[in-house]
């Protein structure tokens, strides 16, 4: 099949306001976007985009919506948010055709089903008829690989699944793609990122172009989000993904530690708890020039040197945190990524490293706010 560079976006909010965020900031960031992408090495081919695409769904947001999308000049996929269709589904419809699609890319199968059901209730689920068809896709083409879109966040959690999911359908859904040979499921990630695994299949969530974490606190009530897009790479089979950070010339990001994601994108951090030796797996990219080393440390203590594992439209890199080299507590997990023209950029998540037996490496301990206040030495 070779190579397929796919881009998931996700919660433009085309006409935002929020917080600090105006009209004009989202615009831009599309824009950068757009530029981000004639800078790298290898084309962007599909666009996948999930909801909210709009703030408000009214005509002038999907008018612009939809004359921006389709100067993006490559293949397109989409599904539409809450916020996309207030007024029901007929005006995203007159612009962008039924929502639900199943085609084929070079070799790969890409299906986008839009399980948001605004009658009787609104509700995410799936009809028998949208279950029909992706069964009867399978069954056309059982051996060759699938990509499948979803609008909501598909998360288990103590063998319940969160809402907005219906339990019934997330089940039946899982139940049948056992049998399909399907690379992963990209969603919305409800403007954070995520991975994980649910019945040997991998979820992935990507964090917002224009993205908030709700707070409550006023005057603003949201932390915002660094805004980005996801790469995927597809390479005979395998799916490679990068949460690109579009204002970041030069990025690093500690994708998880121990097997436990470090959420994303900054300043959302989930803060691990440590119980013993763990992997730390860290990716960097550079715009315009390469990423020569990456290091890990701690707070004050001699940068590690962190082993390269692949390269190509980014870098990925391993290392390990030895827990009998850390003190009891709260501590600091930092990364530094060195580009060729002397660029540097770091990554940091906060952890508390505990004395107590556990039979995982890691834990989650809770999601927060962080950011270095000052360049680590």
């Amino acid at each position: 099949m070779g190579y397929t560079l796919i881009a998931h976006i996700c919660d433009i909010h085309f006409g935002a306001r929020i917080g600090r965020v105006f009209p004009e900031d989202v615009i831009r960031w599309w824009q950068m976007m757009v530029e981000d992408w004639r800078s790298l090495k290898q084309p962007v081919e599909v666009a996948l985009i999930c909801g909210d695409i709009t703030m408000n769904g009214d005509d002038q947001q999907l008018d612009y919506a939809k004359n921006a999308i389709e100067a993006l000049g490559v293949d397109v996929c989409l599904l539409p948010g809450e916020c996309d269709i207030p007024y029901g589904k007929q005006k995203w419809i007159d612009r962008f055709g039924t929502p639900d699609r199943f085609f084929q890319y070079g070799g790969l199968n890409i299906v986008a089903i839009d399980m948001l059901h605004l009658a009787p209730e609104r509700e995410w689920t799936m009809s028998s008829e949208q279950f029909h068809q992706l069964s009867k896709f399978i069954n056309e083409h059982p051996s060759e690989p699938l990509i499948l879109m979803l609008q909501p966040l598909l998360k288990r959690h103590e063998g319940m699944f969160r809402p907005p999911w219906d339990p019934d359908a997330a089940e039946a859904l899982l139940e049948r793609l056992k049998h399909a040979n399907v690379l992963c499921i990209l969603c919305s990630g409800m403007h954070t990122n995520s991975e994980h695994i649910i019945d040997g299949i991998s979820i992935i969530g990507t964090g917002a172009l224009c993205g908030f974490y709700p707070t409550g606190v006023l005057p603003e009530g949201c932390i915002l989000t660094r805004p980005g897009y996801r790469l995927i790479l597809v390479e005979d089979s395998a799916v490679r993904t990068f949460f690109r950070e579009i204002t970041s010339h030069v990025q690093v990001a500690i994708i998880s530690v121990g097997g436990s994601h470090t959420l994303g994108p900054r300043p959302l951090v989930n803060v691990l708890d440590v119980f013993g030796d763990c992997a730390v797996y860290v990716q960097a990219y550079a715009r315009e020039a390469d990423i020569v080393s990456v290091e890990m440390g701690l707070g004050g203590s001699p940068w590690i040197p962190m082993r390269k594992v692949w390269d190509g439209l980014w870098s990925e890199w391993e290392g390990t945190l030895s827990a009998h080299e850390i003190g009891w507590g709260q501590q600091l997990l930092i990364a530094r990524a060195r580009t060729s023209n002397g660029y540097e950029a770091f990554d940091a998540i906060p952890f508390w490293m505990r004395s107590l037996p556990s039979q995982r490496a890691t834990s989650i301990h809770e999601i927060s706010v962080f950011e270095l206040l000052s360049r680590p030495r």
